[in-house]
C-alpha cells in the first residue's frame, strides 16, 4: 500500500465502538443533572460525540462510495464485523442525543440507524456464508450487526415507536442466546486471542438495553427483571476482566465503553424506581465510565491520527 494514502480510504470501522460508547457516555451525563451534576457536562459531551462520529460518519461513508465494495473487504476480518455495524447502531443512539432538541432530525437519524444496520445485517451474512465452518467464527462482536436493532428501543418509545420497538426486542432474544451461548462454548474449546478478549464485553450490552427499554416501555416487574439479569452479567463478567485486558491497551478496547456506559445507565434507573441497592453500582458506573470512555476514545483517535489504527485492524482500503 502507497504511504500516502488519504487518511479517509482507509478509515477503520474500529473507530464505530467507541463512538458508541462515547455517546452513551453523553447520554449518562445528560441525566446526570438528575442527582445534583452541571448540566452543561452532558451538554459539552454531547456536542462533542455529535462531532466526532459525524466527523467519522462522512469519512467512511467517503470510503464507501469510493469503492462501495469496501465494506465486503473490511467484514471479511472478525471483530469488523461488529465494528462496521457499531456505525448504524451509533446512529439510532445518536437519535435519543438528539431527541430533547429537536424531533424530526431525531427520527430521520433513528430510520437512518435502522435502515443502515439491516444493510449491514445483509453484508455480514453474505461474508459469513462463504466460511467454511460459521458456528467456529461466532464471537460476542457478532451481536452487534444480528442483535445490535435493540438499540433502536431506547429512542423509538418516545419517538412513537413503540409497537416495533417491542417486535424488535422479542426478535433479538433468540439471536442474544444464541450468539453468547455459541461464543462462550468456543472460546472454552478453541480459546482467544488476547485482542480479541474485550469483545466479551459486549454480552453486558444486550440485557443492559433490555433493562433500558422496559423502563420505558413496560411495566416496573418487567424492569426489575432486566435490572437484575444486567447486574448478574456485569458480576459474572468481573471476574474475567483481567483476562480480557491482558497486554494492554488495543483497538479492540472499544469493546468495553458502550456496555459500561448502558449498565451504569440501568443502575441509574434503578435508583430512580427506587430500588435503593443500585446506588452503589452506580456510583461505581459513573466512575468507571468516566475514565475508561475518554481513556479509550483517545487511544483509539490519537492511533487513527498517527495512521497506526487502520493497519493495527487490517482495514480496507478504497
Amino acid at each position: 500500500m502507497k504511504t500516502d494514502t488519504p487518511f479517509y480510504r482507509r478509515t477503520p470501522p474500529a473507530l464505530f465502538p467507541c463512538l458508541l460508547g462515547l455517546i452513551g457516555f453523553a447520554l449518562l451525563w445528560q441525566k446526570m443533572p438528575e442527582f445534583g451534576a452541571p448540566l452543561w457536562i452532558g451538554e459539552a459531551l454531547g456536542a462533542i460525540a455529535f462531532g466526532l462520529f459525524g466527523f467519522t460518519f462522512v469519512c467512511y461513508a467517503v470510503k464507501l462510495i469510493l469503492r462501495p465494495s469496501v465494506v465486503l473487504d473490511d467484514l471479511k476480518i472478525g471483530p469488523a464485523r461488529g465494528a462496521v455495524s457499531a456505525g448504524s447502531v451509533c446512529l439510532m443512539l445518536l437519535a435519543a442525543l438528539i431527541l430533547p432538541y429537536d424531533f424530526r432530525v431525531a427520527a430521520v437519524v433513528w430510520w437512518a440507524g435502522l435502515i443502515l444496520q439491516v444493510v449491514y445485517l445483509a453484508c455480514v451474512i453474505a461474508t459469513l456464508r462463504s466460511v467454511e465452518n460459521m458456528r467456529a467464527t461466532l464471537t460476542p462482536v457478532l451481536l452487534l450487526p444480528f442483535v445490535g436493532f435493540i438499540v433502536a428501543a431506547i429512542a423509538g418509545p418516545d419517538l412513537g415507536y413503540r409497537t416495533l420497538c417491542i417486535a424488535i426486542l422479542v426478535l433479538a432474544s433468540p439471536l442474544y442466546f444464541w450468539i453468547s451461548i455459541e461464543s462462550v462454548l468456543n472460546a472454552k474449546t478453541r480459546g482467544v486471542e488476547p485482542p480479541n478478549r474485550a469483545g466479551f464485553a459486549i454480552l453486558l450490552a444486550p440485557p443492559s438495553v433490555y433493562a433500558v427499554a422496559s423502563y420505558f416501555i413496560w411495566d416496573d416487574g418487567v424492569f426489575y427483571f432486566f435490572w437484575l439479569t444486567a447486574l448478574i452479567v456485569a458480576l459474572g463478567l468481573v471476574p474475567f476482566i483481567p483476562w480480557m485486558v491482558r497486554g494492554g491497551f488495543k483497538p479492540s478496547w472499544g469493546a468495553f465503553t458502550f456496555p459500561l456506559t448502558a449498565f451504569t445507565m440501568v443502575m441509574m434507573l434503578g435508583v430512580q424506581a427506587g430500588i435503593g441497592m443500585a446506588v452503589v453500582p452506580m456510583a461505581i458506573g459513573v466512575v468507571l465510565s468516566s475514565v475508561v470512555v475518554p481513556f479509550v476514545v483517545y487511544k483509539t483517535f490519537a492511533a487513527w491520527g498517527a495512521g497506526k489504527l487502520a493497519e493495527a485492524t487490517k482495514a480496507a482500503v478504497a
